[in-house]
């Protein structure tokens, strides 16, 4: 099971994936919720990704990791 969103995270979703009209309208129809929260989820996935590898690569550059 996912951990809840918040109300913020699905509204930057509802923002990033330029939808129009009254979000908390839309939000009370499921499949609009649930194709809202799967971007939101895919959007921090997303995010977790890129942070992580600028990590990874700052490591190898300064010889600080092993593989």
């Amino acid at each position: 099971m996912h951990s809840p969103l918040t109300e913020a995270e699905l509204r930057a979703a509802w923002q990033r994936l330029r939808m129009s009209g009254d979000f908390d309208k839309a939000m009370s129809r499921t499949p609009v919720r649930c194709a809202v929260e799967a971007a939101a989820r895919a959007f921090n996935a997303r995010i977790r990704t890129r942070e992580t590898r600028s990590l990874d690569a700052k490591e190898r550059a300064a010889g600080e990791r092993e593989s």
